[in-house]
């Protein structure tokens, strides 16, 4: 399996790509992480993974506002359309309303968004690629 891993470029979000990296690579997955401050306004194509991950902070609490830096990643990437997607944001007031905006933008650009969670730390990381593994069958 090959996953895609999309951050925005603060240290927590940073953090935990690295940290999922790790371990989905643990789990015989072929994983890569792209920040969404590194290419500039190169194309991003997704043909060749399976699942595409999307971990970003968020401000607010009754509206939460994500990065604009992560809408113009997503708006880069090519071949979204019908990926199996997972979202990730931090875990603070108002993860659940962030989790529903940021799932809505991966829906937009076609991608089924088939796990989400708000993340404390890059602890979590194993958890979470055990259940990223999960979404697409061995064959």
């Amino acid at each position: 399996m090959r996953a895609l891993i999309l951050h925005t470029s603060d240290g927590s979000s940073k953090q935990f790509a690295e940290a999922l990296v790790s371990e989905l690579s643990k789990q015989n997955c072929r994983a890569e992480a792209t920040a969404a401050g590194d290419g500039g306004s190169s194309p991003v194509t997704t043909a060749q993974y399976q699942v595409v991950c999307v971990i970003t902070t968020f401000q607010g609490f009754w509206k939460p506002q994500l990065p604009a830096e992560l809408d113009a990643l997503l708006r880069r990437c090519s071949r979204l359309e019908g990926k199996k997607g997972a979202a990730f944001v931090t875990a603070k007031l108002g993860a659940g309303k962030a989790l529903k905006v940021l799932m809505a933008r991966m829906e937009q650009q076609g991608m089924m968004v088939e796990d989400f969670a708000a993340i404390r730390s890059a602890n979590e990381a194993q958890v979470l690629a055990k259940r990223i593994m999960r979404l697409v069958p061995a064959k």
